[in-house]
């Protein structure tokens, strides 16, 4: 039985869900009945029905709330602001009462509080982090913005009190344009102001014109897809602006309560903090999902996804952050999977453990508090979280370059792209290569250096109509599998849209294996404007992005992207309390995880070495 269970564990991993599945219900109906194996089936049916759980036909619920009212035991904050996720499940909250910024890990507790050292922070309202990695803060009382180092001291100030160019009446949102402009709205001046990172004023608009009424109470602002989004709670509406602050047209006209903090929802809908509701507002057909009303008056001022994909927003008048989630996933519980279990240096043992939710959102930031680990049911000794993969800034790469015949006449825009991509990674990431032609080849391993491993795929033989796209990419994921770095695939794609060759593996099990493993998928279209299906399956599924060489910002951004994908991977060690018995003995393992209202566990074993 135990045997077969690990069968259907390594079809699983090798993304063979059929063949996993198949199993584990033979061993059911051969009367091998256990409460993990029947969890595990269930778990694993689900997900292959489920959707991105970021739709929105759908109505949220409070999962947990965080009090800042000493009434209700609360004194952390007074009147949050901004709530801004961190890359590493926590979030910082700006308490414009007490004149600082409240930094959160994933189990909501404060790990620190920035009040701007030497200097003063002067009713924080809004926080961002800017492409160069400074907190910026606009200070509604002090009429200023402050950008703060990491460890939340203020490097700069911006901005003084008073209507001319540069200066604030109430400064409250901002927004980057990750290109080195910030947008402040400024409600007392009814208008918003354009400055660079440095702080120098670049231009204001807002103010009325001849087709245009003008900004009454200006609040939160967006910069998407190159357009500036300025809400105006008094108008109940949202305005559009090029980034010189010309307008461009008014929307959600009759359709919102009182629109304040904005947040991207894909690359067509707003995310809207809208006084007692939150809101996911369509921007082409201008159609607004609510997905959550407040059953207490308020002002719901902010609304962002955090790391863990749960919506955090602040209720500036209630003193409360709550986190949003579907009912029926806080019910569901996490999705934990034993990957490894490595006893070579028994007592020594560690443990490597994938956390994720049922919709194969990964869990990130979770604590050795959030672990518990038995043997046999006892408590083990000594447990260690030793290593978060989400922490991790390293990528580990494959490369699967397209040899086809319509790619050999595209060799100089394929060197190009290699370059590119090697280019937009550090010396400490690996990288190796593998072309897909006739055959899928291993042409450059990850210690062969750039100029060796684009003279190998310059140099390959094997170019075929029917390329081998489906082994190549399986080849690729095979030699990152086992790492615990931040870990993808990047094909190279000519742009021919003749059919891919996916005969020896199905598309869908091709997904399962990246998806599995934690493997993000990317491609690179060489022909402009040229995307293909299923490629864009891949990069959905398993959370990529697709580039094209001809863009703009080229693909440099491609090491970025992957070094921001998150991954719940953890490794754990303990002092085994077993007794090894000469290596005969089945020592069982149960791992739980805890986070927040949920949880989950799995069951795995090994035998001990013998002495």
């Amino acid at each position: 039985m135990r045997a077969r269970e690990w069968l259907g564990r390594a079809y699983y991993m090798s993304g063979l869900e059929d063949s996993a599945l198949s199993i584990w219900n033979s061993l059911i109906d051969a009367g091998h009945r256990s409460t993990n194996l029947e969890n595990m089936i269930e778990i694993v049916s689900t997900r292959r029905k489920m959707f991105d759980t970021r739709r929105s036909d759908r109505n949220l619920v409070v999962e947990h709330e965080i009090s800042g009212d000493t009434r209700r035991g609360g004194n952390l904050f007074r009147r949050p602001g901004a709530v801004l996720p961190l890359d590493n499940g926590g979030f910082i909250v700006s308490s414009f009462t007490t004149n600082e910024l409240l930094v959160f890990n994933a189990n909501s507790r404060v790990i620190n509080r920035f009040r701007g050292g030497l200097g003063a922070i002067n009713n924080p309202f809004d926080v961002i982090k800017s492409s160069d990695g400074f907190f910026v803060v606009t200070e509604y009382g002090g009429n200023q913005v402050a950008i703060l180092s990491h460890n939340g001291t203020i490097v700069r100030k911006f901005g003084s009190r008073g209507s001319g160019p540069g200066q604030f009446l109430g400064p409250q949102f901002i927004a980057s344009n990750g290109a080195g402009h910030f947008f402040v709205s400024d409600w007392g001046n009814r208008r918003v102001s354009k400055f660079d990172y440095d702080g120098n004023f670049i231009l204001s608009f807002g103010n009325r014109t001849g087709r245009y009424e003008g900004l009454r109470g200006p609040t939160g602002v967006l910069v998407l897809n190159n357009i500036v989004f300025v809400a105006d709670v008094l108008r109940r509406s949202i305005d559009l602006f090029d980034q010189s602050g010309n307008f461009i047209r008014t929307i959600g006209r009759g359709m919102l309560h009182g629109p304040e903090g904005l947040s991207a929802y894909g690359n067509n809908s707003i995310l809207i903090a809208d006084t007692d509701r939150v809101v996911i507002f369509n921007i082409e057909h201008e159609f607004a999902e609510v997905i959550f009303t407040s059953e207490t008056p308020g002002r719901i001022a902010f609304a962002r996804y955090n790391a863990n994909n749960d919506l955090m927003i602040s209720d500036f008048n209630n003193n409360s952050v709550m986190f949003l989630s579907e009912m029926e996933s806080i019910f569901e519980g996490l999705f934990v999977r034993i990957d490894s279990i490595y006893a070579e240096n028994f007592p020594t043992v560690r443990i490597r453990v994938n956390v994720e939710k049922r919709n194969h959102d990964p869990i990130v930031g979770l604590e050795r508090a959030n672990f518990r680990v038995t043997e046999g049911g006892r408590a083990v000794d000594d447990l260690t979280l030793l290593f978060q993969s989400n922490q991790s800034r390293r990528a580990d790469v494959a490369i699967v370059v397209e040899d086809s015949l319509h790619m050999t006449g595209r060799r100089d825009i394929l060197r190009r792209a290699l370059n590119e991509v090697y280019n937009s990674f550090d010396r400490d990431d690996r990288i190796r290569v593998v072309s897909a032609g006739r055959t899928a080849t291993l042409v450059a391993e990850e210690t062969v250096s750039r100029a060796d491993a684009i003279a190998a795929v310059m140099q390959a033989n094997s170019a075929s109509a029917d390329f081998s796209i489906g082994t190549g990419i399986r080849l690729a994921a095979s030699q990152i599998v086992s790492s615990m770095d931040k870990k993808a695939v990047i094909f190279i794609y000519s742009g021919n849209p003749a059919p891919f060759n996916f005969n020896q593996y199905r598309l869908v099990d091709i997904m399962q294996f990246l998806r599995n493993n934690n493997i993000s998928f990317y491609y690179i279209s060489l022909e402009r404007g040229q995307s293909r299906e299923e490629l864009d399956f891949l990069v959905r599924e398993t959370g990529g992005a697709r580039f094209f060489i001809h863009e703009t910002a080229g693909i440099g951004r491609i090491a970025q992207k992957i070094r921001e994908s998150r991954s719940g991977t953890y490794l754990l060690e303990y002092r085994s309390r077993s007794f090894d018995e000469f290596g005969r003995r089945y020592i069982p393992v149960r791992v739980e995880a805890v986070f927040n209202r949920r949880s989950g566990r799995d069951e795995l074993g090994y035998f001990s070495e013998a002495r």
